[in-house]
């Protein structure tokens, strides 16, 4: 429950509609005292978003760091919970029109901070994107001689910040999700005058799915938790007692012959299996590929592009039907 004290700060805060510098400061002193922001402190923070203004460079910064801490400094630290994600949809909405610049940073932030975050949290940025780069709506920086789905440096930025952030859904490998994506951004803004970065962007990232090697396994949702909770949890024996079940056995044996177990050796080969099979064209990719592309009886220039890059990347013979 969100307190007294918090609640007449908010009033007072919000009484001419604009957060300043000044006020900024006296909501961080106000909120991270403890180190932590609570959920009730978090929720209090959307609550006076919703009421002011996002034009102070201050407010937005403070907003947008809380709500980043409140969800990344919780067990395991660094990565969103379920539990979080679908808390954060709820306080956005779930129609992916996001009206205030702060609502998006934020979406786009935690991606960028987090070690991981549900997948949840990935199709909602992706949402929120295109409803602004289609829209045209609910962030800043966009060229004032551009119309709604129009795509400018601004925009670009946007896209490839979903694509590439630290905990998006495929960290630098582009998921079957995004690459679809990407295709219907390119099919939704076809025949507009975009930044000529957004047909490269397209078709690395299109390319970058097919035959790029994957995400590594160590990084996967699950086994990053797992690891974080273990490396958090206190246990016996301080730094020895854990350096002793790191290495299990003498100190100097483990640093002077180093063992890999027989899950390190399978990593390791499937790693390299993944890398070697990454650089063909396989018939299902090649299917998928054509089929996203004929889905909706035309070609865009992108696509057309794209099919040309693959050609030159992998010979004639990689699209047969192309």
């Amino acid at each position: 429950m969100i307190s007294s004290q918090m609640l007449a700060l908010i009033d007072k805060l919000a009484a001419d509609g604009r957060v300043g510098d000044a006020e900024a400061l006296d909501v961080r002193r106000a909120i991270f005292p403890d180190g932590a922001v609570s959920r009730d402190e978090a929720d209090a923070l959307f609550q006076l978003n919703d009421r002011v203004g996002d034009d102070d460079p201050a407010w937005n910064a403070a907003f947008v760091e809380a709500i980043c801490d409140h969800l990344l400094l919780n067990e395991p630290r660094g990565h969103v919970s379920d539990e979080g994600a679908a808390w954060l949809e709820s306080r956005l909405g779930q129609d992916g029109k996001l009206e205030l610049v702060t609502e998006l940073e934020l979406v786009l932030k935690v991606l960028e901070k987090a070690e991981s975050t549900p997948a949840r949290l990935h199709k909602l940025a992706r949402t929120c994107v295109s409803a602004a780069v289609l829209a045209g709506e609910g962030y800043e920086g966009r060229a004032a001689n551009l119309v709604p789905g129009q795509i400018g440096e601004t925009e670009l930025q946007l896209i490839r910040r979903v694509l590439f952030a630290a905990g998006g859904a495929g960290n630098i490998s582009v998921t079957r999700e995004e690459a679809e994506w990407l295709f219907e951004l390119d099919a939704a803004s076809e025949g507009k005058a975009h930044v000529a970065g957004w047909r490269e962007l397209f078709i690395s990232g299109v390319m970058n799915h097919l035959f790029a090697a994957g995400s590594s396994s160590l990084l996967e949702r699950d086994g990053m938790m797992n690891r974080a909770r273990w490396l958090n949890e206190p246990h016996k024996g301080g730094v020895g007692g854990f350096f002793g079940r790191m290495f299990g056995g003498s100190y100097l044996e483990n640093v002077s012959e180093p063992k890999p177990d027989a899950g390190q050796m399978a990593y390791l080969r499937t790693r390299a299996n993944e890398a070697t099979i990454a650089e063909a064209l396989t018939a299902p990719e090649a299917s998928w590929l054509m089929t996203r592309i004929n889905a909706d009886g035309r070609r865009t220039a992108n696509e057309q592009a794209l099919v040309d890059a693959v050609k030159a990347a992998k010979g004639e013979a990689a699209l047969k039907s192309a």
